[in-house]
């Protein structure tokens, strides 16, 4: 996978074993490229284009982008949409149907009779598994007790629902030890997850295993760590 700007000399060579930097130094550089990337997510033109060969891929298709590593969470609306509709195919393909039939008619056996109480009509939408799994609130267990930990289940979630091969963090090294880091980049090898981490500049010395762009104050581009 590669990530192409013409605001870049130096293509990122995503690799699941080097993860890659981009450090930028100039605060308004540093915010429009967080939005472009952002856009670029959203599927609305960006300067950041995402590449697997020659060819232009849809960054949300094979990506997930954080930005606020303060507010995520296991149970977002994105993380949900994606467990419902896994949790769907796999009922078509699996043998629950004539269970899920068994529960669906005793619950609508139940709401007949319970309706019946009283002395007007009453009406109720049909039980689908859909309305379900939205009615007991189906959804990951948030069991963690670190952010390392808080981190990688939110990536194995999206590795095993979305099959992504990539992610890319803003601000991870501000709230992540090195050691931590190497844990994570460990992690996300072995799991062939490749990463690139956005910094609003140079947060600690470059790690053995990390690549990095670093783009100055007055905009000059520096590599590092690319022997």
């Amino acid at each position: 996978m590669k990530i192409s700007s013409v605001r870049l000399e130096t293509q990122i060579e995503l690799d699941v074993s080097r993860p890659f930097l981009l450090c930028i130094e100039n605060p308004k550089e540093y915010f429009k490229t967080v939005n472009e990337f952002i856009n670029a997510f959203n599927g609305d033109i960006s300067e950041y284009t995402f590449w697997n060969g020659d060819k232009q891929v849809n960054a949300e298709k094979v990506a997930e982008l954080l930005t606020d590593m303060f507010s995520f969470g296991l149970a977002d609306k994105k993380i949900i949409n994606l467990l419902y509709k896994q949790l769907l195919n796999n009922f078509n393909e699996g043998k629950l149907i004539s269970e899920f039939q068994k529960v669906k008619t005793v619950s609508e056996c139940f709401l007949s009779e319970l309706c019946e109480t009283e002395d007007f009509a009453l009406t109720y939408s049909e039980i689908t598994l859909d309305a379900l799994l939205k009615a007991v609130n189906v959804k990951p267990e948030e069991n963690y007790e670190t952010l390392l930990e808080k981190i990688i289940c939110y990536l194995n979630i999206f590795i095993e629902l979305k099959g992504i091969s990539c992610f890319v963090f803003v601000g991870l090294k501000s709230v992540l030890s090195d050691e931590d880091l190497h844990l994570l980049y460990r992690h996300c090898g072995l799991h062939k997850l490749s990463l690139l981490l956005i910094e609003c500049g140079k947060i600690r010395p470059i790690l053995e295993e990390e690549r990095a762009i670093i783009i100055t104050d007055d905009l000059c581009e520096i590599v590092e760590n690319f022997g």
